[in-house]
C-alpha cells in the first residue's frame, strides 16, 4: 500500500490514473456528484479488458502508530474516510493546466479520514497489477494519463 501525501508535492498514481491534490482554498460545486455506485464503491476508471477497474471501497485503513499521516482521523490506528466524485466544469476551466479534457475523470472530495484506491475485478477481488493507493482527506483532480510514441499521443491503456 502506498500513501499519496500531497505535502510531499507531485502526483499520486495507480496504473493509468493520476491524482493531483488541489489547494485547500479550492471551491467545488457539491451538487454535481457523479459515479456514486449503489454497490458500495465508486468506480473511477474502467480498464480496457478483463472487467477490471480502479475504485474506492469504504474500508478502514490500518496505520502503524509511527506512520499515521497528518490529516488521518484515527481510532486505535484505524481510519476510514468517505469520498464523492464530482464533475465541475467551472473548476476544470479555472485550473488552466489541463490540456486534454477527454482525460478528466472528475474531482474527488475525501473527508473524515483516508480512503483506499484499489485495482479490482467486478467481483471485488484484487488484480495484483497495482498497489493500493491511500488518499488523505482533501480535494483531488482525478484523470487518465496519456503517453507518446513516435507516431501518436494516446490515453494510457491499463
Amino acid at each position: 500500500m502506498k500513501i499519496y501525501d500531497p505535502a510531499q508535492k507531485g502526483f499520486g498514481f495507480q496504473g493509468d490514473v493520476i491524482f493531483a491534490a488541489l489547494p485547500d482554498s479550492t471551491k467545488i460545486s457539491k451538487d454535481l456528484a457523479i459515479r456514486q455506485s449503489q454497490k458500495g464503491y465508486i468506480e473511477l476508471s474502467e480498464g480496457e479488458g478483463a472487467g477490471h477497474f480502479h475504485g474506492i471501497y469504504p474500508q478502514p485503513v490500518h496505520f502503524r502508530p509511527d506512520d499515521i499521516p497528518a490529516g488521518a482521523i484515527t481510532t486505535d490506528n484505524l481510519a476510514i474516510g468517505t469520498a464523492k466524485l464530482y464533475s465541475d466544469d467551472s473548476l476544470l476551466n479555472s485550473l488552466g493546466w489541463i490540456e486534454d479534457k477527454s482525460l478528466v475523470i472528475g474531482f474527488l472530495a475525501v473527508e473524515n479520514g483516508p480512503v483506499v484506491i484499489q485495482h479490482t475485478l467486478r467481483n471485488g477481488s484484487k488484480t495484483g497489477e497495482h498497489d493500493d493507493l491511500v488518499l488523505l482527506p482533501g480535494l483531488y483532480y482525478v484523470g487518465n494519463q496519456r503517453e507518446m510514441d513516435a507516431n501518436e499521443i494516446r490515453r494510457v491503456q491499463d
